[in-house]
């Protein structure tokens, strides 16, 4: 994706749909998987390994891929969601019912939605700009969700927070991405 922020911090405007979704395996190789994304958000994984989630905040859309773990590779890419309110999709967690938790910057909210892409649960929030969110806590029902102050409004104290919110479903543990020694090497500089 472009930059959208300046080096002072500013918003900058993201035009055009350029943005590729790219893997990178842990020999360090890196492929392009995808194109033609604005602004790419949500990357994560059904619960059985075998969708893969990514959205566009530019389209305001939620894409849902076949994965295969043994190729690492995905396909057959559609429609989950597209042009939901309210805001638009940003970072993204998965629950062990294969929900997808999203944030919806600019909309003030998280939605939680079944794998037919359909809308079950709202959390409001009390800023505007909500960012990420992921599982944790010793039995992962903590859900940590960061928010912007980009763009937040004069009223908005607690902009730019992060927040805990406890959730009566579990939320998958994080993934785990593993490096060959070479590559580390090579990132080192060494």
């Amino acid at each position: 994706m472009r930059n959208n922020v300046g080096e002072d911090g500013s918003d900058l405007e993201v035009e055009g749909i350029t943005g590729s979704l790219y893997r990178v395996t842990p020999d360090g190789k890196v492929s392009v998987m995808d194109t033609g994304f604005g602004i790419t958000n949500t990357l994560v994984w059904s619960p059985d390994q075998a969708t893969f989630y990514c959205g566009c905040s530019i389209r305001n859309v939620i894409y849902a891929y076949d994965y295969d773990g043994r190729s690492l590779s995905v396909s057959n890419r559609r429609m989950l969601v597209e042009n939901l309110l309210p805001g638009v999709p940003d970072g993204s967690a998965m629950d062990v019912d294969g929900c997808l938790w999203n944030c919806r910057f600019s909309g003030g909210s998280i939605l939680r939605i079944s794998p037919a892409g359909r809308v079950v649960q709202t959390i409001p929030m009390p800023v505007s700009n909500i960012t990420n969110c992921c599982f944790g806590g010793s039995d992962y029902r903590t859900l940590y969700v960061t928010t912007a102050s980009l763009r937040a409004g004069d009223d908005e104290k607690l902009a730019g927070g992060l927040f805990a919110i406890r959730t009566e479903v579990r939320g998958l543990e994080p993934g785990r991405f593993r490096l060959s020694a070479s590559t580390i090497s090579v990132l080192a500089g060494i």
